[in-house]
Order: C-alpha cells, then sequence, then structure tokens
C-alpha cells in the first residue's frame, strides 16, 4: 500500500469522503490507505460551470464532496458524459472520457477530475468546443438536478 502526503495551507478547507475540515495552520496529511480528498483550490463554484466538461467535473465534485452518490446523480453524470462522449470529435477528448467513465466505475473521483482538467476544451464554450447549443440543450441534464 502506498501513502500519499499533502500540504494544507492556513485556513484552507480540505474535503475528505464527504467531511470538511480546515486547519488554523500550515498542516501536513499523510493518508495510509485509499480516501477521496479535495482541496479547496480545486473546488468549481456553481456559476463558473459554463462549459460541458466543467460541468460533468461538477457533478462528480458533488458526489466527491457529499461523500457518496445517489442514484440521481450517478444517472446525472451517466447523462452528461453520454452527451460528450457523442459530441466530441478529438481523439484525445475522447481518449480522457473513456479513462474519465473507468475512473468514475472504480469509484476514482477525483483522479477523473483530475484527467477532465487536461482536456482541450476545458475552457472553451460549447460552440468552440464543437458542441451545439440546440443539441446540449435538449439532451443535457440541468445543474439544479444535483443540487
Amino acid at each position: 500500500m502506498s501513502t500519499l502526503k499533502i500540504s494544507v495551507k492556513p485556513n484552507e478547507r480540505i474535503f475528505i469522503n464527504g467531511a470538511v475540515l480546515r486547519f488554523d495552520r500550515k498542516t501536513s496529511l499523510e493518508f495510509l490507505n485509499d480516501v477521496q480528498f479535495l482541496l479547496e483550490n480545486q473546488v468549481l463554484q456553481f456559476e463558473d460551470a459554463d462549459t460541458p466538461v466543467k460541468q460533468l467535473y461538477f457533478l462528480i465534485q458533488s458526489q466527491l464532496i457529499s461523500g457518496g452518490f445517489s442514484a440521481a446523480m450517478a444517472a446525472t453524470t451517466a447523462a452528461q458524459l453520454s452527451v460528450l462522449r457523442e459530441e466530441l470529435t478529438a481523439p484525445s477528448d475522447l481518449a480522457i472520457l473513456a479513462d474519465v467513465e473507468k475512473l468514475l466505475e472504480a469509484n476514482r473521483l477525483h483522479e477523473a477530475m483530475k484527467r477532465l482538467r487536461r482536456t482541450s476544451i476545458w475552457d472553451e464554450p460549447p460552440q468552440q468546443a464543437g458542441l451545439s447549443d440546440d443539441h446540449l440543450e435538449a439532451r443535457q441534464p440541468t445543474m439544479e438536478q444535483v443540487i
């Protein structure tokens, strides 16, 4: 078993297996077992989920922060993955989506989020990313479903 050591800045929040922790001083944490965590600077705010890829990231993040999967959240995430898989054309982005899907199946949420941040269309609006607004609006799950 490998360990993971991270440093947390003073007053920075960290989300660990659904719990929110804050430390009053710089702290190092060493995880000795498998754990789902998210540092505060990796959290995407709802209003910033303005691209299809960021919306998928937000859905996965919501699952990680809440500490588990709900049937509705899992279905919404699967629907968003399906929309992206059908609409994206770049082989590198399709490979990333395939990796993300495998990581989600293995409950490796943090790693799935890291892969999404590496897509070439992370910051591109739908039209520039090769996604049509009409098609997405008709099939895309609403973000309010998971909040």
